[in-house]
C-alpha cells in the first residue's frame, strides 16, 4: 500500500503477467537491484493501460500524464507500469478514468454528468444513510460559504474541486491552485484534475471480507477496503483483485468472487452503477474538515517542516506544527460479525482532530452513520488528537462490543521541553459502547477511574 501521495495502489503482488519461466506467474513488484524499492516496471493489481481508449490513445507517450510525465521522472505519460510512481496507478487512476470527462454544474439545477458518490453530514449532524446528504452544490444549507471558510463566489468551484474538477482549467477558476499535470487535449474536454487522491500518510486500510454477503446485483461483494486520506474523504473501495478471466489491457489478478469482481452501488444520480476493481464505491466528508478545504483549494498550505510551535496557519484544531492540514489521518478500528454480517468502521483523525466517527458498513454500498465522539462530547473532554486506533472487544456484563481508544495526543508535547504536568488533554482511557457510542468507563489524568454504567472489568478478563 502506497503511504504517500499521489494514489492508492495495491502491491501485495505484482499483476504484470507473462511470459515468465517455469513456476513464475508474475514479476517481482521489488527492483532486483536489492534497494529494498519498486521495480521500476512493477504493475500493482489496479493499474492498466489501454492505447484504444482516453487518455492513453494521447500518442506514442500518452496517458494521462503525457504532459509531466518528465516532471515525476517517468520515461512516459501512461499510468502503467506504475513501479515506484505514487502518481500513477491504483485508485486515483480508476478514479481518473471514471470521471475523466465529467462536467461539473457552475450553479445549483445546471445540467451535468457528475456522478460520484460523495458524502458529508448535515449542519444539524448526522443521522441514517450517509447518501441522504451529499457533499455537491445543491447542498446549500450544509455548505456555505461561512463552514467552509471562503467567500461566496469561490463555493461553487471549491465543491466542485473537491469532488475531482480541474476548475482552473475547465472552469476557468482563477482561485484555484495550479495542478502539476496538465492532461491530454481531447474533443471532450480531461475535466478530472490529477490530484483528485491525496495522501495516505497515516491511516491504514481496514480490509473487511464479506464472504458470501451479495450486493444489489446479486453478485458477492468480496473484499472492500476503507481507508482516509489528506484531501479530506474517508473513502470505500472495492478492494477485489481484478478477474481471473481478464486478458491484456484490462488490469489482471485473481478475483473469482463474480466474472467481473465489480460491486454495484447507486450513484449520485440514483443510478445502479458497477465499481470495478480499485474503484471508489463512496466517499465521505467530515463537517469539521470544511474549513481546511480551502487550502488545498488554492493550494495555500504554507509547511514549516521541523517546527515544534504551533503553525498560525494551521487550519486543524488544536494547530499543528508543520501547517499541513490533516483529515481522517489514523488507523481505522473495525468490527466484523461473519454470523450476523454486522460490519462497523471507527474513523480516527490523529493530527486531524480531536474525534471520531462510527460507520456502520454492513451494506458497504450504502453506509449508515452510527454516532461521533469529539471533545465538545460530555465526558470526553480530556480527548486529545485521536491517535489510537479504537479496538473493539467483548466484555462481560455488557451485552454490545465495546470499543477502546487511548485519550489521544496532546499538541503540547511537541515543544522540545514541555513543562511536567502541563498535557490539559489526552491522559485518559475510554471504553464505549460500539453500537451507541455511550460511555461504558474511563480513566484520567489522575482522577480515580469513574464508573459510569456497567462497572469495569479488569483488562485481564476482557476478550475478542
Amino acid at each position: 500500500m502506497d503511504t504517500t501521495s499521489g494514489s492508492v495502489e495495491l502491491f501485495t503482488a505484482d499483476a504484470s503477467w507473462g511470459p515468465y519461466s517455469a513456476g513464475k506467474t508474475a514479476r517481482e513488484a521489488l527492483s532486483t537491484a536489492g534497494t529494498g524499492f519498486m521495480s521500476t516496471q512493477a504493475v500493482s493489481y489496479w493499474t492498466s493501460k489501454d492505447t484504444t481508449k482516453l487518455p492513453d490513445s494521447a500518442g506514442a507517450k500518452g496517458g494521462f500524464w503525457l504532459n509531466s510525465y518528465a516532471n515525476l521522472g517517468a520515461s512516459d505519460g501512461f499510468d502503467a507500469p506504475d513501479g515506484q510512481f505514487v502518481e500513477k496507478g491504483g485508485v486515483g487512476q480508476q478514479l481518473r478514468l471514471k470521471y475523466l470527462q465529467d462536467t461539473y454544474p457552475a450553479t445549483v439545477g445546471a445540467a451535468a454528468t457528475t456522478s460520484r458518490n460523495v458524502y458529508t453530514c448535515p449542519s444539524t449532524g448526522c443521522s441514517g444513510a450517509l447518501s441522504t446528504t451529499r457533499f455537491d452544490i445543491a447542498n446549500t444549507t450544509s455548505l456555505t460559504a461561512t463552514v467552509l471558510n471562503v467567500v461566496t463566489a469561490w463555493v461553487n468551484n471549491l465543491i466542485n474541486w473537491i469532488r475531482g474538477a480541474d476548475t482552473k482549467r475547465v472552469a476557468s477558476d482563477a482561485q484555484a491552485g495550479s495542478e502539476a499535470s496538465i492532461p491530454p487535449t481531447a474533443t471532450t474536454a480531461i475535466s478530472i484534475r490529477g490530484s483528485i487522491h491525496g495522501d495516505v500518510l497515516h491511516s491504514r486500510p481496514a480490509v473487511i471480507n464479506y464472504g458470501d454477503r451479495a450486493d444489489a446485483s446479486g453478485k458477492k461483494y468480496g473484499t472492500v477496503v476503507f481507508y482516509g486520506s489528506n484531501d479530506g474523504m474517508f473513502r470505500a473501495i472495492n478492494g477485489n483483485q481484478p478477474p481471473a478471466g481478464n486478458t491484456s489491457p484490462a488490469p489482471m489478478g485473481k478475483c473469482a468472487v463474480s466474472t467481473d469482481c465489480a460491486i454495484t452501488v447507486k450513484d449520485a444520480k440514483n443510478q445502479s452503477v458497477s465499481v470495478p476493481p480499485g474503484g471508489e464505491l463512496w466517499s465521505f466528508v467530515a463537517p469539521e474538515f470544511y474549513s481546511c478545504l480551502q487550502q488545498l483549494y488554492t493550494n495555500s498550505v504554507q509547511l514549516t517542516l521541523g517546527a515544534t510551535a504551533a503553525n498560525a496557519n494551521s487550519c486543524n484544531t488544536p494547530k499543528n506544527p508543520s501547517g499541513k492540514p490533516y483529515f481522517f489521518d489514523g488507523a481505522p478500528g473495525v468490527y466484523w460479525d461473519a454470523a450476523t454480517g454486522k460490519a462497523y468502521i471507527f474513523l480516527s483523525a490523529r493530527r486531524g482532530g480531536r474525534l471520531l466517527y462510527a460507520l456502520d458498513v454492513s451494506d458497504p454500498a450504502n453506509p449508515q452513520y452510527m454516532w461521533k465522539i469529539t471533545n465538545a462530547t460530555s465526558g470526553f473532554e480530556k480527548l486529545g488528537q485521536t491517535w489510537s486506533q479504537p479496538k473493539v472487544v467483548k466484555i462481560k456484563g455488557h451485552t454490545n462490543p465495546v470499543l477502546i481508544f487511548g485519550g489521544g495526543y496532546d499538541t503540547n508535547q511537541d515543544n522540545d521541553a514541555p513543562a511536567a504536568g502541563s498535557d490539559s488533554m489526552g491522559n485518559a482511557i475510554y471504553v464505549v459502547d460500539a453500537i451507541t457510542g455511550a460511555l461504558v468507563w474511563h480513566a484520567q489524568g489522575a482522577l480515580a477511574p469513574r464508573r459510569v454504567a456497567p462497572p469495569p472489568v479488569p483488562p485481564a478478563r476482557w476478550g475478542q
